[in-house]
Formats: C-alpha cells, structure tokens, sequence
C-alpha cells in the first residue's frame, strides 16, 4: 500500500514520500498529538500474511524501541490502522555519510569526530544486547549541528523471518534501508560492500559484525573509495571473504594508532578481531587528545601480525606517522622553514570562512598537550557557539550543543571543554558528542578546571569566586568581594592544584585592579601584580597577561608566589576587553601563543531612508558609530563612536549635518538618551555608572547612578521628564528594568521576575512601556501599563532584539528582530487595554544592526548607521616557541 500527502496512519498525517528499503515505504509524517515530524516506515505486505514473523517483528522492535542515545535514531512506535502497519521513527536531518564519502577523502579532523560518535551509538546498542547488523554509510547521518544519527538499529534482525538469537544467511537479504525490492542486485551490493566475512558466509553472528562494519566504514571516510566492490553480489562477497586490504592507501598523516586500530576491525578470523566497539572510542580519545602512542591501541587475544614479528614489523608505521604528524604541523600551518635559534616560529591561524572571534569575552583556549584549540566563534548568520581545530588540520569544526558559549576552557586531560552558556556552566566531551550541565550560573567570567577534578568559576560579574565539582553538584563560595562594585574572575589553577590566580577589579572607575592568588586550603589571597587584566602561568615559570594591548611576560615563582625581574613584550595590539579583563588570546606551557590582532570597527555611513528602504540622503562622515539616538523632535542626532579603543559621544544637528563632540574623557559613553525637551543628555559609561550632561557641552558630566552591587545601562527618558528607565544587572537577580530620577537617587525595579527583563522604552503619552522579556525562552518584545498595574502583550514573534521606538504618537511600536529585520506593528488602546495588530516590515527587509537605526517620531524617515567597508577578521598569529627567546627565571 501507498501513501499519499495528506493521508492518515492514526494520529500521523503523511507530508510526503522519503523513499523505499527493504521493509517498505518510508515517508514523512506529522504526529498531530505532539506535534512533530517523524518517518514512517511501512511494513511489506507480507507481514500481514505472517502472524508469526510480526509477532517476531514486534518483539524486536519493542526491544529496539528501549535505546536512547544521542546518536542513535530513536524508534517511537508501531502504528496500526486499516490494515497497515509502519514503524513509527525519529526523523533525521541532514545528509547522510554516503554523500560525503562520495566527495573524496575526508579530513582527519573530520573523520574523528563521526567515527568517536558511531563508536558510542554501537556501543550503547551492544551494552543492551542489540546488534545493528547493517551498519553502513547510508545508515548514518550527519545533522547540520554535526550530530551523527546512526538508523535502522537492529533492524536487520528485526525482519529477518529465521528464528534464534543468532542470525543467518537471510542477514545478507535484509537491509531496512536498501532502495527498492531486496532481491534487486543494486542494493544487495550496497549491503554486501559491509558484511563481515562470517555474514557473507552465512554463518551465525554476533557484535563483531558491527566492528567489522564500523572499520570498513572509517576506513572508506579517510581514503573516499569503496574497500570492497564488485560486478555482482558474487564478486562483492568474495571480496569480502578474500580480497587483501590495502593498507597503504591510507593517508600518509593518518596516526599510527588509528591505522592499527582499523587493523585489527578489519581482521576476518573474528577471534582476532577487536572484541569491544568500547576500545575503538577509547583509542579514538587517545588520537584525539594526543595521547594515541601512549599506550597500545588494545589488548590483544591472539597475536596480531607486529606480535609475530616483533617490535621491527612496526618500524615502518611508526617512522611514517612521525613524518607524516610533522608534516601536517608545517602544512597546517603554514610555516616557513626553521628561523636562527632561539628566534619564535610565526605562523598565520585562518579561521573557518564566515565566522569570527567573539571579541566580548575570552574566546581561545590550548588544550593542556598543545595540539587542540578551543575557539568560541561567531558565523555569518549571527550564531555563536564553540568550534574545535586540531594543529594538524586546516579546519576547524562546530561543537553541536555549545550555542552562545563564552569562556571555553579545558579539563587538565584534555577530554573535555567547560563553558558558559544559557546561564548555566558546562561541559562537553572533546569530541563534541555529549554536553552536560554542572551549576547553574547568573552570567559567568571564566573557569578554570583543577588536577582534582574541581572546577574554579567566577558565577557573575559582581560576586566572589566559586567551586564546585566537575561532575556537578552544588557550588560554594571561594572568596568575598572587598566592597560594592568590585569583581572576582577570571580564575587560572597554578601548577600545584592548590592556588588560583584571579583577577580583582573595579567594575565602575578601574581602580585598584589587581592580579591576586587564592590559597584554596586557607581561602587567604595575596597581591601579585597591580595589573588591568587576567594573569595567566605558564612553564617554566612566567606571568602572561596585557598592559596596554600588549601581550606581557614577566618571570614567576609558582612556588614562592614571587614576581621577579622585568615584564616583556610578547604581541602588540592584541584584542582586549577592557571591560572585562582579557581578550583573544591563549598561551601554553610547551611555547605556543595564538592570539588576534586588534584591527578598528568598520566604518558606518549615516543614512536616511523611507520606509520601503529607498536612500533618501546621508548624514556627515563615515565613524565607527555604535549606536545613535534621535531628539524627540527629530531634528538632532547623539551618536556613541568608536575613537582610539573609548566610545565618545558626538552631537549631529540635521539640519547643518555638523558634528559636535561632546565627551573627551577616557570614559567611554554609550547608549545616549535625549531628555524630551532635548537639553539634557544621559548616558552608560559601561563600569556601572550613569551620567548626564548639558546637550550643548560646556559643562561637565554628573553622576546620575553609581555602581552599588548593579551594572546599570540607559535606555529611555519618559515624557514627562521625571523618570530614566535603565536595564539593571545584578549577580541576584540577573538583569531587570529600573528607573530614577534625572537628578539622582536610588534606582528602584519596575520590572522584575524570574526571567531576565531588559530595556524599559515609555509610550508618548508615558502610560505604557515596552521591554524584553526571555521567559519564553528567547527574548520577545512585551508590553506593560505603566506604572505597572496588571496585563500584558505581547508584541513580536519569534524573536526580537533590544531597542524598540513608538512612532506615530503610540500606534505603532518599532523593534528589530533577531536576523535583524526592522518590524511595525500596530497598537490600538482601548481604555486600560491593549490591542496588537497586523505587523509590517520595514526597509524591503533589509538587515539593521541592533542599536544603529533610529526612526522620525511621524515614522517616514528612518536613519540606519549602514557599514560601507567589508571587514574581513584578520588570521589569527600563532607563535611556536614564544618563549625560547626569554631568560628563564
């Protein structure tokens, strides 16, 4: 039987055929009840003829049905109605690992990752007795977020109509996903290329079918041809039963170890073969880590060739991966040939196209043998998370799992990365397979993981160092800030396990920062060094950190807790957030520096248009503006611009285009706001305090706010003239909408629940204010009568960014949203309720920076700070023996 779109199977509606396999029609399907997409898989008719076999049938994928495992394609169900029966399954994006096979060799870095997450979904399986017994590429899906999904678990089995628990011949004929009739040669020959040599032969099987598979599988991803192939079914099997191996069709940088371990998947006399998919992942690790000659790939049960012929036989591998892992490091990195002793090797790191470095927060880190890099990078789309490279690859590749990280560190063995991300601090395995939550966190400032399996972590950006365990459990605190506004974070293990350096800082003026260390046992602290930035210890015996934008090393003792001698330069104009202590940059113990050099914002030309995104004209110079602001009367402009690593604040009249600077200190001003009648100017100088200041200048800037256990940003000035709205973060209650008086006072909290709350922007006729909200989830655009008196809207879906204008007096509300789209919606007030209407989009559907557009109060013109130079982030500088030219304390 056949399905058609729109067609029912109980509470799933088909959307649309998938394809066909052994068992039958697959299509795609929607489960009405909890809706969500699953594949369907119809069973053959002969099923139906068959009590006996779909009892069978039943039975195994009741069974199979019990797996759950991140790589692994969940099974749901059964679905009977009508007289038809389908599997019910977990749909799976992406292509599957057939499709990259067929492009060529895959890089190593590529490789590892896939064949470490098969090797878990097999082991899963295996743990509860369930074989796979089909494993091939088609089998195996790649998500877009790099999960691999392994299908058809067991299924093999499932149809097989032979009884026992051992299998048979009827293995061969029995593939869930082969296309077509399973008696037609195509597809027999694409379950045959890997069978195990005792599958081909008819003999009863076991999980070494799944190993020999899994061999053949790796070994197709490394060198993108078929290990086995034929004309026929025949000739297909016989190879499989015959054929010698090729060995050295294996890329020359492929790892010893790895060659080895595939050698003894691909041994035919199964009582050779590995025994345990588990020593597959484990070696995987090893490679992966580094460590992979450290110890034998596995213990052997019959002696394997190198066994007979002693360590000699092994020579040649050995010689060849030497060479081979060094001439991946020259080529990968692109270094020239050796420079005069004692002189650093420079080298460029390119990031993945598209993408680049977080600049907000620390976003490199080494991993403790030297090899692997941690980068929290950001692509094209705008999405954050972590990517992993190896020194030996060209590529890098993204963790699945780790969106929005920030801080990446590593475990003291390298097997796995601790970050923050969605308020929580986390960790996942090096080979991006599984993530897991270990506290939760306010808004984290780095971690450092310990020899003892404790993790050093600072929760947020105004409260002291805490600890907690690297399994998870409950953190305690490590140290109390020395007053209100300062800051504990940053925290870096020293070699002993037992101190932490850390940075203790000013979080509103910058004063009296400094690098301490913390005695764990005694929880005393002690001064290292008065420095504005993150310390970092590195062998044999330096104090890494950045004065000025310039990376410094001075000499340390680890032991005596003891500076010494002079500080010197090892990189100028590295990237570093003054603001948050540290910059992109990682240092390690065996002399490798990466970091990225500070290159200025690309420049913004102001420009008008209407509200069909024609350009109606333009406003001054090309600047790195930041954000801008439009009077009440849209006749004047305030601007944050970026000039010499400050952001001064700079008034435009419109009328003239002429701009005025209005702040000179070291200060930075940010996110301005105009009183209504336009005379006063208030502002964040992103360290916690709050100013004003005459729009006209002349007069210094006065203190509005200072920091008292809260980081406070501008945001709106209501109408009348009484109140400031500000966003509020603190580490107790994370960020909420306050508001103060323009001539100072307490700021008191209007808007404060659980969820985090931002922004604060008052109707014209101040009885309502907008702000975001992310209590469903992700930030969305709420409105609230104000002052807040009960009821709620909510105005934007799917997503939307802070920053929302009121235009034409009220009835429409103006926001960005997430992929940048700028939004109209319409309002309509009806006594102490509100009515949200039809939205519409602004500019064509052009993208607008969040922070760089400001509309007319009438609504018909709107001014977009519109980036006119592509700024492409500059290779990262990777330098190898940074260290061989200092004189060692």
């Amino acid at each position: 039987m056949s399905l058609s779109a729109g067609d029912r199977l109980g509470p799933y509606e088909v959307i649309a055929p998938l394809g066909a396999g052994g068992m039958g029609e697959v299509y795609r399907a929607t489960d009405t009840k909890l809706r969500r997409e699953v594949a369907l898989k119809l069973l053959p008719d002969l099923f139906a003829g068959d009590p006996q076999r779909l009892a069978r049938f039943t039975r195994e994928a009741q069974a199979l049905a019990a797996l759950n495992h991140p790589n692994i394609a969940q099974i749901y169900g059964l679905e009977e109605s009508g007289g038809t029966r389908a599997l019910v399954m977990e749909l799976v994006e992406g292509e599957d690992l057939s499709a990259l096979i067929a492009r060529g060799p895959m890089p190593l870095v590529e490789v590892l990752p896939i064949a470490r997450q098969i090797a878990e979904a097999l082991e899963a399986a295996h743990e509860q007795g369930i074989i796979h017994r089909d494993l091939k590429p088609a089998n195996i899906k790649l998500r877009p977020d790099q999960t691999v999904k392994v299908l058809d678990f067991g299924l093999a089995k499932a149809i097989d109509p032979a009884t026992g628990s051992g299998g048979s011949s009827a293995d061969s004929m029995s593939s869930p996903t082969l296309t077509g009739r399973a008696t037609q040669i195509g597809m027999i020959l694409g379950t045959a290329a890997y069978m195990s040599p005792e599958q081909a032969k008819g003999m009863a099987t076991d999980k070494r079918v799944d190993i020999w598979a899994f061999g053949v599988v790796a070994y197709e991803m490394l060198t993108g041809r078929l290990l086995f192939a034929g004309d026929s079914v025949g000739d297909t099997l016989a190879a499989v039963i015959r054929a010698e191996i090729d060995f050295d069709a294996l890329p020359a940088a492929t790892p010893p170890a790895l060659k080895r371990l595939l050698r003894r998947c691909l041994e035919r006399n199964r009582k050779n073969r590995l025994h345990d998919i588990a020593d597959a992942r484990i070696v995987i690790d090893d490679v992966m880590a580094g460590r992979a000659d450290e110890r034998p790939a596995v213990a052997t049960e019959a002696a394997p060739a190198a066994s007979r012929h002693g360590l000699l036989a092994w020579l040649p591998l050995i010689a060849t991966g030497l060479v081979a892992g060094i001439a991946g490091w020259w080529l990968a990195t692109s270094l020239r040939p050796a420079p005069p002793r004692n002189q650093p090797l420079h080298a460029n790191l390119s990031l993945p196209a598209g993408t680049r470095l977080d600049t907000t927060d620390s976003s490199i880190a080494i991993s403790p043998e030297g090899r692997r890099i941690a980068l929290a990078l950001t692509d094209k789309d705008g999405k954050l998370q972590l990517w992993l490279r190896t020194l030996e690859s060209s590529t890098a590749q993204p963790l699945a799992g780790t969106e929005g990280a920030s801080y990446p560190f590593w475990s003291p063995d390298g097997r796995s990365i601790g970050f923050f991300a969605d308020q929580r601090l986390k960790k996942i395995d090096a080979s991006g397979s599984t993530v897991q939550t270990i506290c939760e966190v306010q808004s984290g400032r780095g971690a450092s993981w310990g020899p003892d399996g404790t993790i050093v972590f600072s929760p947020s950006p105004l409260e002291g160092l805490n600890q907690v365990s690297a399994s998870g459990g409950e953190p305690k605190a490590l140290t109390k800030l020395e007053g209100e506004g300062r800051t504990h974070r940053l925290p870096h293990f020293l070699p002993d396990g037992e101190h932490v350096l850390f940075l203790s800082g000013d979080s509103s003026l910058h004063k009296d920062d400094s690098i301490q260390v913390l005695d764990l046992k005694t929880k005393k602290t002690q001064l290292v060094a008065k420095e504005s930035s993150e310390g970092l210890y590195v062998e044999p015996g330096f104090l890494v950190f950045v004065r000025d934008a310039t990376l410094m090393a001075q000499p340390f003792d680890a032991g005596r807790l003891k500076l010494s001698g002079e500080a010197v330069p090892l990189a100028k104009d590295v990237v570093f957030n003054t603001y948050r202590w540290t910059g992109n940059y990682a240092v390690s113990s065996d002399g490798l520096l990466i970091y990225e050099v500070g290159t200025p914002p690309p420049r913004r030309q102001l420009t008008w248009f209407d509200p069909v995104g024609n350009q109606l004209g333009t406003v001054g110079e090309p600047k790195q503006f930041q954000t801008v602001r439009l009077t009440p009367d849209g006749r004047r402009l305030a601007a944050s611009i970026d000039a010499e690593r400050d952001l001064s604040l700079w008034i435009y009249d419109l009328d003239r285009s002429a701009p005025t600077r209005l702040t000179f200190d070291r200060q930075s001003a940010a996110w301005p706001i105009w009183s209504p009648d336009g005379s006063q100017m208030a502002y964040s100088n992103g360290l916690g305090l709050v100013l004003s200041m005459a729009s006209s200048g002349g007069s210094p800037a006065r203190t509005i706010v200072s920091t008292k256990g809260h980081t406070f940003w501008t945001r709106d000035w209501s109408p009348d003239g009484s109140l400031i709205s500000l966003s509020a973060q603190s580490s107790r209650t994370g960020w909420d909408v306050h508001v103060v008086s323009p001539n100072g006072g307490q700021p008191r909290p209007v808007i404060a629940g659980e969820a985090d709350e931002q922004g604060g922007y008052f109707s014209p006729d101040g009885k309502w204010m907008a702000y975001l909200s992310d209590e469903s989830g992700q930030d969305e655009l709420y409105i609230i009568p104000f002052p807040p008196s009960g009821g709620k809207w909510l105005v934007s879906s799917g997503g939307a960014n802070l920053g929302s204008r009121w235009i034409e007096g009220g009835r429409e509300l103006v926001y960005t949203t997430r992929e940048g789209k700028l939004i109209a919606t319409e309002l309509a007030i009806q006594g102490s309720s509100l009515v949200v209407g039809r939205s519409r989009t602004l500019l064509g559907g052009k993208a607008v920076p969040p922070g760089d557009w400001d509309i007319s109060p009438d609504g018909k013109r709107i001014l977009v700070a519109v980036q006119i130079e592509e700024q492409v982030p500059p290779p990262l500088t990777l330098v190898q023996g940074w260290n061989a030219a200092l004189k060692k304390p």
